[in-house]
Protein backbone atom coordinates (compact mmCIF):
# COMPACT_ATOMS: atom_id res chain seq x y z
CA UNK A 1 0.00 0.00 0.00
CA UNK A 2 2.95 2.66 0.85
CA UNK A 3 4.49 1.33 -2.45
CA UNK A 4 1.12 2.26 -4.31
CA UNK A 5 1.32 6.16 -2.29
CA UNK A 6 -1.25 5.32 0.71
CA UNK A 7 -0.48 7.15 4.09
CA UNK A 8 -0.96 4.04 5.70
CA UNK A 9 -1.69 3.41 9.19
CA UNK A 10 -2.05 -0.21 10.73
CA UNK A 11 -4.76 -1.58 12.95
CA UNK A 12 -5.81 -5.18 14.17
CA UNK A 13 -9.17 -5.80 15.84
CA UNK A 14 -9.03 -7.90 19.30
CA UNK A 15 -12.16 -9.99 19.31
CA UNK A 16 -11.02 -11.73 22.48
CA UNK A 17 -8.78 -12.27 24.76
CA UNK A 18 -7.27 -15.62 23.01
CA UNK A 19 -6.32 -13.26 19.88
CA UNK A 20 -3.52 -11.36 22.28
CA UNK A 21 -0.80 -13.21 20.29
CA UNK A 22 -2.20 -12.16 16.56
CA UNK A 23 -1.86 -8.54 18.26
CA UNK A 24 1.47 -8.88 19.17
CA UNK A 25 2.40 -10.61 15.31
CA UNK A 26 0.17 -7.28 14.12
CA UNK A 27 2.31 -4.71 16.05
CA UNK A 28 5.61 -6.70 15.02
CA UNK A 29 4.98 -6.40 11.51
CA UNK A 30 3.87 -3.05 11.52
CA UNK A 31 7.36 -2.02 13.22
CA UNK A 32 9.08 -3.99 11.02
CA UNK A 33 7.19 -1.75 7.82
CA UNK A 34 8.03 1.27 10.13
CA UNK A 35 4.13 2.20 10.68
CA UNK A 36 2.03 2.72 13.68
CA UNK A 37 -0.47 -0.26 15.01
CA UNK A 38 -3.24 0.78 16.83
CA UNK A 39 -5.16 -2.10 18.83
CA UNK A 40 -8.71 -1.66 18.46
CA UNK A 41 -11.21 -4.02 20.89
CA UNK A 42 -13.87 -5.24 19.58
CA UNK A 43 -14.83 -7.74 21.85
CA UNK A 44 -18.02 -6.44 22.89
CA UNK A 45 -19.22 -6.63 19.33
CA UNK A 46 -18.21 -9.94 19.28
CA UNK A 47 -19.91 -10.74 22.56
CA UNK A 48 -23.04 -9.57 21.20
CA UNK A 49 -22.45 -12.33 18.23
CA UNK A 50 -21.89 -9.94 15.56
CA UNK A 51 -19.57 -12.53 13.08
CA UNK A 52 -15.89 -12.06 13.24
CA UNK A 53 -15.80 -10.14 9.35
CA UNK A 54 -18.80 -7.90 10.45
CA UNK A 55 -17.34 -6.87 13.69
CA UNK A 56 -13.43 -6.78 12.66
CA UNK A 57 -14.82 -4.17 9.51
CA UNK A 58 -17.01 -2.19 11.95
CA UNK A 59 -14.32 -1.83 14.50
CA UNK A 60 -11.94 -0.76 11.35
CA UNK A 61 -14.54 1.98 10.00
CA UNK A 62 -15.40 3.81 13.22
CA UNK A 63 -12.31 4.19 13.71
CA UNK A 64 -11.01 5.30 10.23
CA UNK A 65 -14.49 7.92 10.70
CA UNK A 66 -12.97 8.94 13.68
CA UNK A 67 -9.69 9.73 11.88
CA UNK A 68 -10.86 11.02 8.87
CA UNK A 69 -9.49 7.84 7.24
CA UNK A 70 -11.03 7.92 3.81
CA UNK A 71 -9.97 3.87 2.68
CA UNK A 72 -9.89 0.56 4.70
CA UNK A 73 -7.05 -2.57 3.96
CA UNK A 74 -7.84 -6.10 5.18
CA UNK A 75 -5.92 -8.99 4.42
CA UNK A 76 -9.11 -11.10 3.07
CA UNK A 77 -8.02 -13.03 -0.03
CA UNK A 78 -10.69 -11.52 -2.47
CA UNK A 79 -10.91 -8.74 -5.05
CA UNK A 80 -13.28 -5.60 -4.94
CA UNK A 81 -13.79 -3.50 -7.90
CA UNK A 82 -16.11 -0.54 -9.05
CA UNK A 83 -17.58 -0.64 -11.81
CA UNK A 84 -18.48 2.39 -14.46
CA UNK A 85 -22.01 2.66 -12.73
CA UNK A 86 -19.91 2.85 -9.55
CA UNK A 87 -21.40 -0.31 -8.07
CA UNK A 88 -18.39 -2.43 -6.05
CA UNK A 89 -18.56 -5.86 -6.47
CA UNK A 90 -16.46 -8.61 -4.72
CA UNK A 91 -15.12 -11.67 -6.56
CA UNK A 92 -13.31 -14.70 -5.74
CA UNK A 93 -8.87 -13.78 -5.61
CA UNK A 94 -6.49 -15.26 -8.43
CA UNK A 95 -5.69 -18.40 -6.47
CA UNK A 96 -9.00 -19.95 -6.15
CA UNK A 97 -7.96 -22.13 -3.15
CA UNK A 98 -7.56 -18.72 -0.74
CA UNK A 99 -10.83 -17.57 -1.92
CA UNK A 100 -12.03 -15.68 0.60
CA UNK A 101 -14.99 -13.83 -0.93
CA UNK A 102 -17.94 -15.31 0.28
CA UNK A 103 -17.26 -13.67 3.81
CA UNK A 104 -17.20 -10.56 2.45
CA UNK A 105 -19.88 -10.96 -0.50
CA UNK A 106 -22.55 -9.15 1.59
CA UNK A 107 -21.02 -6.19 2.68
CA UNK A 108 -23.21 -2.89 1.62
CA UNK A 109 -22.11 -0.74 -0.83
CA UNK A 110 -20.97 1.94 1.48
CA UNK A 111 -18.35 -0.78 2.94
CA UNK A 112 -17.75 -1.71 -0.23
CA UNK A 113 -16.77 1.47 -1.64
CA UNK A 114 -13.88 2.04 0.96
CA UNK A 115 -12.66 -1.29 1.04
CA UNK A 116 -9.10 -2.26 -0.58
CA UNK A 117 -8.19 -5.68 -1.14
CA UNK A 118 -4.66 -6.03 -1.60
CA UNK A 119 -3.76 -9.62 -1.44
CA UNK A 120 -7.01 -10.79 -4.05
CA UNK A 121 -4.14 -10.55 -7.18
CA UNK A 122 -1.37 -12.84 -4.96
CA UNK A 123 -0.91 -16.15 -3.97
CA UNK A 124 0.18 -17.05 -0.49
CA UNK A 125 3.43 -17.93 -1.87
CA UNK A 126 3.35 -14.17 -3.09
CA UNK A 127 2.63 -12.68 0.01
CA UNK A 128 5.32 -14.92 1.78
CA UNK A 129 7.64 -13.79 -0.26
CA UNK A 130 7.04 -9.75 -0.32
CA UNK A 131 6.81 -10.60 3.64
CA UNK A 132 10.34 -11.73 3.62
CA UNK A 133 11.60 -8.91 1.47
CA UNK A 134 10.01 -6.78 3.57
CA UNK A 135 11.51 -8.66 6.61
CA UNK A 136 7.92 -9.34 8.46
Amino acid sequence: MQQQGFAVAGAVVKLSAEEEPLVQSAKEAAKALGIECATLNAEALAAQGAPPVDARLSALLTAADKLGIQYIATGHFAQVETGADGISHIYPPEDPAQDESDALAALPQDILARLILPLGSFTPEDVQEMAADFNV
